[in-house]
């Protein structure tokens, strides 16, 4: 097995922009490290984003950006969960739609109006992040049997859509 590491970025306050899938995945050929630490540079998902079982990702400052104005997943196959920073639901041309294929966790994430994010069938949501964690001015829907762990506020101006099929709540 080996190992690569990579930095996203070459210079401060660049957006990097992924037009198809992005995989973050070495194949199952060892360990993969990405790190957004150094440059900080806000990312700009313009389809699936998938973080593979071995992956290690290191959050930066710039908010990562699920844009692709229509349906897009969110998959982090690691057992921990990578920490994405802070994550933002945009529209583009038309509305976007995310939903996530596995648990995942983040330092806050922002629903633009109209904006859907859904916790699918049985995906957890975790927060790091302090004060208000949780923006929404789109639609936050978590209808499954997925977890909700918030480190701080939610502010709603949209719909949040909780169907209480989990035991506990808190």
């Amino acid at each position: 097995a080996t190992t690569a590491t990579y930095t996203l970025g070459t210079a401060i306050s660049q957006t990097i922009r992924t037009d198809g899938a992005f995989l973050l995945d070495n194949q199952g050929a060892g360990t993969l490290t990405i790190t957004a630490a150094t440059y900080n540079p806000a990312l700009d998902i313009r389809g699936d984003l998938t973080i593979g079982s071995t992956d290690v990702y290191t959050k930066g400052t710039g908010t990562t950006t699920f844009r692709k104005g229509a349906t897009q997943t969110l998959t982090d196959n690691t057992a921990a969960k990578q920490d994405l920073g802070a994550v933002q639901i945009a529209v583009n041309g038309t509305n976007t739609t995310l939903t996530l294929g596995a648990s995942a966790k983040v330092t806050s994430l922002t629903i633009d109006a109209s904006q859907t994010f859904s916790q699918g069938a049985s995906y957890d949501l975790t927060t790091t992040g302090t004060g208000t964690v949780v923006t929404v001015n789109g639609t936050w829907s978590n209808t499954g049997t997925g977890d909700i762990t918030l480190s701080g506020n939610v502010s709603n101006a949209g719909t949040i859509t909780l169907d209480g099929s989990e035991v506990d709540c808190g």
